[in-house]
């Protein structure tokens, strides 16, 4: 295993403890993941780690935020 390949599952499995770490905490905030081809791979582990969704495109991004409520129309 490349010292790269050991870097990115590494990352990967910081991610999905985070993401259990909050919901072990009880915290319901949606949390998604937008990232390239890798990201998508790992939709199943981030949906069972109690993530809401993986992405690697902006307008999907951006459509799940949108589902999780309205953006705010003017700047705060």
């Amino acid at each position: 295993m490349g010292e790269d390949q050991a870097s990115a599952e590494q990352r990967d499995r910081l991610e999905t403890d985070r993401i259990r770490s909050l919901r072990e905490a009880g915290d319901t905030t949606p949390v998604f993941v937008y990232g390239g081809s890798g990201a998508m791979a790992r939709r199943d582990q981030v949906a069972a780690a109690g993530g809401d969704g993986v992405t690697q495109t902006s307008s999907e991004l951006f459509a799940l935020l949108g589902e999780v409520g309205r953006f705010p129309s003017t700047a705060t």
